[in-house]
């Protein structure tokens, strides 16, 4: 396309066009040939004149302008140009994730769990920052509902930075609802269920959507799709999430199943409250199962995907930036304060690298020089061709490598030195500067060890300050006779795990599950202040009750009796876990297995084991009416019953 100045910017390509708006690539000039690159959203001429659409559209920029967070587009700027209103954003030179799986199934690719993982906890920090923003102006909560994370709203530039995108139908709680009544925004396979159900929301819908996410990155399938949008809301409504499965007949870890579960409860109560809970929870599986995982590892991954892709953008960029702006470099060196002196017959070196977009080069090939030496002159007198940059100069050294295809390239390595002030220095400045600081050293650490000796052997002070008078022998034996005690430790003993002089051992406690609660002793006595892994502290042979506990999961106790350092992990097995809603027809109480709870509703379902027989009971508020039954249901499975407690059944309870 032909560049369209607009406003303070220049329109450079159509990256993307809407029903209605469209986006273009840009860039904004400054001083001195200054430039950056932008992504510009306008809306289409013939909506210019949609009130409906444009206070979508300004509220959408009202929205995003508050938000300065890493994981999300910045948007910077906002206005009115030729009767078409626009915001303006950071340009993500990268790919959404829609375009990124569809590139991993076209290359018969592999996107690891690890990169799933980084994705989404990435994704989870910027929710999270945009959960909790608050206005600018009066800095109270906005509390902002992103409403459509979906894979095309998640842009990930080469470098491996994850970054949301498009609050266009993002809820703010200062701004007025604009949907209206039976209408839905956002993508429908990625909705929640009380989204589809025209329920009011809260920030624990995009936890729903993100969770959506995350199993289609870990599966490499759609969770929630159908041919048309009916059966798509059905299924959401309906909440049935396949467990994940590993590859290669490997196991799924458990951790990562549990996660995506949560995330993905059909009842808002049950899922992750926060993103920030979500995101601590992926970083915890991160660092135990891939600890040398780094962005820049996937970094790599994005850049060998998109090689192709990388090479034409960089093409583009150069283009656009050369584009009917030329300049003199001399007045690129009079702004910058930077001289360059270069040989007059020879080409310019930065004229020479644009002209040749081909080349390898990451950077500009400066002149090479023969002979440099310290002085800038030649072997005949003359002045060198140099580059300086304020009372500094440059030296250069050449080196030549051979590649492998058999040629020679040279290579100029420049280190800036202050040659001034160096020329200036006594050349004996530096010995004597070197032998100061060794003394010094040598003085403080001395101090610092007759200190440590003074503590731990009593009696060696008086020998350390006055070496040639008599010591206190007896004040020296005692201080032989610790170290003589200190070596009869057992021999396998190992710092952080020694027996203690009160015959206590520290004994390291893991689960499979990470962050799970250590509780050491009986009832009420009972310490559950560590969680795993990490070591509590056992009496020796004294029967101690260990248990790790971890909410969703059976408890893990054990009795031990210890006479040295030892180590347990322990297995939590997951709770077999339904959920029952009950419709109480008048007031009374509710007993599950006897137990009497709180409320069983919508909001706040009540537990059952799943695979047993449950017994429920409703006693109505006069003590004497009386309604029961027996329920056996399947794991994860959410049922909803009506209870009317009538007189005279079986014996009343309060």
């Amino acid at each position: 396309m032909a560049q369209e100045k607009y406003g303070n910017y220049i329109l450079l390509e159509l990256l993307a066009a809407g029903g209605m708006a469209e986006v273009f690539l840009a860039k904004k000039m400054g001083l001195n040939g200054v430039e950056k690159f932008v992504a510009i959203k306008r809306i289409l001429p013939q909506y210019s004149q949609n009130e409906q659409f444009i206070e979508m559209f300004k509220h959408e920029a009202l929205v995003a302008i508050n938000l300065s967070h890493t994981n999300i587009v910045s948007v910077f700027d906002f206005g009115l140009e030729k009767k078409q209103f626009y915001i303006v954003m950071d340009y993500v030179f990268g790919k959404n994730v829609k375009q990124i799986l569809t590139q991993i199934a076209k290359s018969k690719a592999e996107l690891k769990m690890e990169y799933a993982v980084y994705i989404v906890r990435e994704i989870a920090a910027g929710l999270d920052y945009a959960h909790r923003a608050r206005d600018n102006k009066t800095g109270k909560p906005l509390n902002i509902i992103h409403r459509d994370v979906s894979p095309q709203n998640v842009m990930i530039s080469y470098e491996g930075e994850v970054r949301i995108v498009d609050f266009g139908i993002a809820k703010a709680e200062s701004q007025a609802e604009t949907t209206q009544v039976g209408t839905l925004k956002g993508k429908f396979a990625y909705m929640s269920p009380e989204q589809v159900e025209h329920q009011q929301l809260d920030l624990r819908t995009d936890i729903f959507s993100l969770g959506i996410l995350l199993w289609e990155l870990l599966a490499n399938e759609r969770l929630f799709v159908a041919s048309t949008e009916g059966p798509i809301i059905k299924k959401i409504k309906e909440c049935r999430v396949p467990m994940l499965k590993g590859k290669d007949s490997l196991p799924f870890p458990q951790e990562l199943q549990r996660i995506v579960s949560k995330a993905l409860m059909s009842h808002r109560d049950l899922r992750y409250q926060t993103a920030a809970a979500l995101q601590k929870d992926l970083t915890f599986f991160l660092n135990k199962f891939f600890p040398m995982f780094s962005s820049q590892e996937f970094s790599d991954f994005m850049k060998s995907q998109f090689s192709a892709d990388i090479i034409s953008d960089r093409k583009d960029r150069m283009g656009f930036s050369n584009m009917n702006h030329d300049r003199q470099e001399a007045q690129y060196e009079a702004d910058l304060d930077l001289t360059v002196k270069t040989d007059a017959s020879g080409p310019s070196p930065y004229k020479s690298h644009i002209e040749n977009p081909n080349s390898t080069s990451d950077v500009a090939e400066l002149p090479q020089e023969s002979n440099p030496d310290a002085t800038g002159v030649d072997e005949v007198g003359n002045e060198k061709s140099s580059t300086h940059l304020s009372m500094q100069s440059m030296v250069s050294s050449n080196k030549t490598v051979t590649t492998a295809a058999g040629t020679s390239t040279q290579i100029t390595n420049f280190q800036f030195t202050n040659s001034e002030i160096h020329n200036s220095r006594n050349p004996f400045m530096y010995p004597v500067i070197a032998l100061a600081v060794i003394f010094v050293s040598l003085f403080v650490y001395s101090k610092v060890q007759n200190n440590l000796l003074a503590k731990h052997f009593p009696g060696f002070a008086a020998c350390i300050s006055n070496p040639m008078s008599s010591c206190n022998k007896n004040a020296a034996a005692n201080a032989i006779n610790v170290a003589s005690a200190s070596s009869n430790l057992p021999a396998n003993a190992a710092p952080g795990s020694e027996q203690f002089q009160n015959e206590r051992y520290r004994i390291h406690i893991n689960s499979n599950q990470s962050t799970a609660r250590i509780c050491v002793g009986e009832p009420p006595n009972q310490k559950c202040d560590k969680t795993t892994p990490d070591f509590v502290e056992i009496e020796a042979k004294k029967p101690t009750k260990i248990m790790v506990k971890m909410d969703g999961f059976e408890d893990w106790e054990k009795i031990v009796s210890v006479e040295s350092s030892e180590s347990y992990t322990a297995e939590l097995v997951r709770k077999r876990t339904a959920y029952l809603i009950v419709n109480l027809k008048g007031a009374g109480n509710i007993y599950v297995n006897r137990e009497k709870v709180a409320r069983c509703s919508i909001s706040s379902p009540c537990s059952l084991k799943a695979g047993f027989d449950n017994l429920i009971e409703a006693y109505g508020a006069d003590g004497q009416s009386y309604d029961k039954l027996n329920l056996t249901m399947n794991d994860g499975e959410t049922k909803s019953v009506v209870m009317e407690p009538k007189p005279g059944s079986t014996p009343a309870k309060n």
